[in-house]
């Protein structure tokens, strides 16, 4: 039995989608660190970080995983986002302080009126943050 054209064809289909997956930024997480190409996406003191591990310089601070891993994704693919993403990172930051704190006042306050009005400025918040969640998985998946 002749082997030989399964090889080749073996290291064709390898070469076919090695060359598919040159353009393609695969996140790999091990440790509780993701890394995407050069980059390394990690947790430390309730802040999540990208750094460049070439330069070994770190390229972002964010509040939140997902903020931190777009700018990782878009960073490799050649786009600079950080200011962006910062600020949809920033504002969804204090609207979940704010949802926080309005619904503290909805379980803890006696007076009618003060919960009416911290419920519906949660509404509120609520709102604008799941259209900013939104606004930043553009970024993600674009």
């Amino acid at each position: 039995m002749n082997t030989k054209p399964k090889r080749n064809f073996v290291k064709e289909v390898e070469n076919l989608v090695s060359k598919g997956l040159e353009n393609i930024h695969l996140p790999v997480t091990s440790k509780g660190v993701v890394h995407i190409d050069n980059l390394a996406v990690y947790k430390k003191n309730d802040y999540f970080y990208v750094q460049d591990l070439a330069k070994k310089k770190v390229i972002a601070k964010t509040n939140y995983r997902s903020s931190a891993i777009c700018i990782a994704k878009q960073w490799v693919q050649g786009s600079n986002v950080i200011n962006n993403v910062k600020k949809l990172d920033d504002s969804i930051a204090k609207l979940n302080t704010d949802c926080m704190f309005y619904s503290n006042i909805q379980k803890n306050s006696k007076n009618k009126v003060a919960r009416f009005t911290a419920d519906v400025r949660y509404q509120d918040a609520k709102t604008i943050l799941s259209k900013l969640r939104k606004d930043l998985d553009k970024f993600i998946y674009r």
